[in-house]
């Protein structure tokens, strides 16, 4: 599809942007003084909680904005599919861990799929990988075989994470498209970051960290892997002489502190995507908004529940798309 047949999507979503949640809605639902309260303003917002809670309610939205979108994409396959790869594999995790536990998976599966739940699990219990989306097929293959065989649990984890990032990376690249490379770049860069400070907490061998870490040209694995090899000081320092130096002052800090800026780094790229008039990046743009507005419902929701001060909720949330 050109860049003009995604007009009347782009002018779909243009109508709906202004219903986003701004930071001031989200301020009085922080200062409410009760569940209910803030309950009742997320209601006035158009979240549906006539039929159920508002965690409920929350973890329907994202499905319903994905439907929103695809009645205008229609069958095509396009790079926004991207966007949905990292929850097809959380639930090849999930499907894995329910099979070994035996145990229903439906209650760890996360929304929107492009990869139906019932069918990933059916094909991972009866190993016909061969039914998964090519991308990935080996990573489930090899993730079942470690925990069936040796009950490794974390590096069957380990596998997928992986295989996702370098999936979406892969397709970034074919579909040629700055943005969602850029995208990708930034997840990878992040997820490299995490899992290097936890080896390196961890104690792990340098092999198994270069094993773990998904290839970028931005940051490089083995410099990486070598920092997280002499522990996690040395895995800050050499991030102080990247270009990433905030992630590492951001993990030194705290690990909500980095979780926070990696997702705005994420927000941020969606900047000047909401602004252009044609093409797939403003949907790309309010599917990744709305994301972050989800997000940080759920952190405000479990916060309130836990009777968390409201200075610390505000410190928890990340970007919106008014504040870009």
């Amino acid at each position: 599809m050109g860049k003009t047949d995604f007009a009347n999507a782009v002018a779909a979503v243009r109508s709906v942007e202004p219903h986003l949640l701004d930071r001031n809605d989200f301020e009085k639902m922080i200062s409410a003084k009760t569940v209910s309260e803030a309950e009742a303003a997320l209601a006035a917002h158009g979240y549906d909680l006539e039929s159920g809670s508002a965690v409920e309610a929350i973890d329907d939205e994202q499905q319903r904005v994905w439907d929103f979108l695809k009645t205008y994409l229609g069958g095509s396959d396009t790079a926004l599919c991207i966007l949905l790869y990292k929850n097809d594999f959380q639930n090849l995790k999930a499907a894995l861990k329910a099979i070994m536990s035996d145990t229903d998976p439906k209650r760890l599966y996360v929304y929107p799929t492009l990869v139906d739940s019932d069918e990933l699990y059916s094909s991972v219990l009866e190993r016909k990988f061969e039914n998964l989306p090519e991308h990935m097929r080996s990573a489930a293959k090899e993730a079942y075989s470690v925990i069936t065989e040796s009950g490794d649990g974390q590096l069957a984890e380990m596998i997928i994470d992986r295989a996702a990032l370098e999936a979406m990376a892969k397709d970034a690249l074919k579909y040629g498209d700055e943005f969602f490379i850029e995208y990708t770049r930034e997840l990878t860069v992040g997820a490299n970051v995490k899992t290097a400070y936890r080896c390196a907490a961890m104690g792990k061998s340098v092999s198994f960290i270069k094993s773990a870490l998904a290839p970028c040209e931005d940051l490089d694995c083995d410099d990486l892997a070598e920092a997280a090899r002499k522990g996690t000081q040395s895995v800050l320092d050499y991030l102080k002489q990247t270009s990433y130096r905030e992630l590492g002052e951001a993990l030194e800090q705290s690990a909500v502190a980095f979780e926070r800026l990696c997702d705005d780094r994420i927000t941020q790229l969606i900047q000047d995507a909401r602004y252009e008039s044609f093409g797939i990046k403003p949907l790309a743009a309010y599917y990744l908004a709305k994301e972050a507005e989800i997000k940080n419902l759920r952190i405000l929701f479990t916060c309130k529940r836990l009777g968390i001060q409201k200075e610390i909720i505000t410190e928890r949330t990340r970007k919106l798309y008014d504040d870009l």
